[in-house]
């Protein structure tokens, strides 16, 4: 939780849309929404994933 509250808001807002909600939404959904393509949502999706994947881990060291 701590990890999402440090990304941007555009960010938090596209994972949120696809992970976090109960009434989740397609890449392709989200993609008409912000007017993009299905592969630039999975690109953003995945750079967020990754962000959050080292905000995770720089925690956890420097907890221990």
């Amino acid at each position: 939780n701590q990890a999402l509250s440090r990304l941007d808001t555009e960010s938090y807002m596209l994972i949120e849309a696809l992970i976090l909600s109960e009434h989740r939404k397609s890449e392709r959904d989200l993609a008409c929404e912000y007017g993009l393509s299905q592969k630039a949502i999975n690109k953003r999706k995945k750079r967020i994933l990754r962000t959050l994947k080292f905000l995770v881990l720089k925690a956890e060291k420097s907890q221990q």
